[in-house]
């Protein structure tokens, strides 16, 4: 399910409710919507402890995540209508959604109670990597495949468990499900198995595609192409990055002496999101630029300084490094995100969030 496919029953919702596809609406402003829903989870629930939250704070996500969502399929629908499609709209669009991807994650991980749990810091790692490979195949391959379950199947699940608990109580997901005595798990566990498997299929369809479209080049240019070597290095050489900081990220975890994800998860995850956005958001630039993608960058720093600190215990306290990871990153990704939005609407002679009023087409009479 696309958002182009969906545009039609999404608008008529946009107008319904008052927010309709007027002319001067920068639909990719409604991406501040999650900030609503993430704050007070994070005020109240520190360490993704779910015994706090409340049913009108978890249907407010889901209605909130509801209207990003179609916010998100029509704000292409939205540029296409105003004539004002554009680069920069198609780099904002994209580095909103992996900041939507940290807070709705840190949300959901609160809502299933599953604080100080490895497991989902390994699901959770997957969802980066899967929306790292997705543009990684569309930066080889000009096309982005999501698969059948795509990016509007996991936002409407997410809203429909937000939604289940208002009646269920957060309790539900904390209950303990016995096989035949085997083994026992509980009910947080499967949907996070459910989420990192669909995106780890996800992640493997990305590599697969960028394979098969090596092949047709291949195919294209015969015994003569020159370029293959060339060609393949690229593939495998855009993926250190993510190999790069996931690395360095599974290591502060291991050798940190606190346990970051039990006692400081929000803080840890909040910099990780900001560090893989800004990743990806390199990533788009250099392909809508047609420019080249760097192996490093100086974001890599309070990383690699915060891992080597855990592994050699040193002189940083690690809860300080954690919380200089997090702000660094921020601080960081904002400036990265401030100068390319300048440099785009300076070269583009356009206004960020705004759409210049629409001059109708003089009118012929026969």
């Amino acid at each position: 399910m696309s958002g182009l496919t969906e545009a039609g029953w999404q608008t008529k919702l946009c107008n319904a409710i008052g927010i309709g596809l007027s002319n001067s609406f920068p639909y990719n402003s409604r991406t501040v919507l999650i900030l609503f829903s993430y704050l007070p989870t994070m005020l109240l629930s520190p360490g993704f402890d779910n015994s706090l939250l409340i049913s009108p704070l978890l249907f407010m996500s889901a209605i909130f995540m509801f209207l990003y969502q179609t916010m998100d399929a029509l704000d292409g629908k939205q540029a296409r209508r105003t004539h004002s499609s554009s680069p920069l709209g198609e780099l904002f669009d994209h580095g909103c959604d992996s900041i939507v991807l940290g807070l709705t994650s840190s949300n959901a991980a609160a809502l299933l109670g599953v604080g100080g749990s490895y497991y989902w810091w390994l699901a959770q790692s997957i969802l980066f990597t899967g929306f790292y490979t997705a543009q990684w195949e569309e930066f080889h391959t000009g096309v982005m495949e999501l698969g059948v379950v795509g990016v509007t199947e996991a936002q409407l699940f997410y809203c429909l468990i937000h939604l289940f608990t208002c009646f269920s109580g957060t309790g539900f997901w904390l209950y303990e499900v016995n096989v035949f005595g085997l083994f026992s798990f509980q009910l947080n566990k499967l949907v996070l198995t459910a989420s990192g498997g669909t995106t780890l299929y996800l992640v493997i369809s990305n590599v697969m595609n960028v394979v098969h479209h090596e092949r047709q080049i291949r195919k294209e240019k015969g015994a003569n192409d020159a370029d293959r070597e060339k060609r393949v290095f690229s593939y495998l050489l855009t993926l250190f990055p993510l190999i790069f900081v996931s690395t360095l990220s599974q290591i502060w975890l291991i050798y940190s002496p606190y346990n970051i994800i039990a006692e400081y998860p929000h803080i840890f995850l909040l910099g990780q999101t900001f560090m893989y956005s800004s990743l990806v958001g390199r990533l788009i630039v250099a392909r809508v630029s047609h420019g080249r993608f760097d192996l490093w960058y100086y974001f890599y720093f309070p990383l690699v300084y915060g891992a080597l600190n855990a592994l050699a215990d040193g002189p940083i306290p690690n809860v300080l490094m954690i919380l200089i990871f997090a702000i660094s990153n921020i601080g960081l990704y904002l400036h990265f995100s401030l100068g390319i939005i300048h440099a785009f609407c300076t070269y583009l002679n356009i206004k960020c969030l705004t759409i210049p009023p629409q001059t109708p087409a003089p009118s012929t009479t026969s």
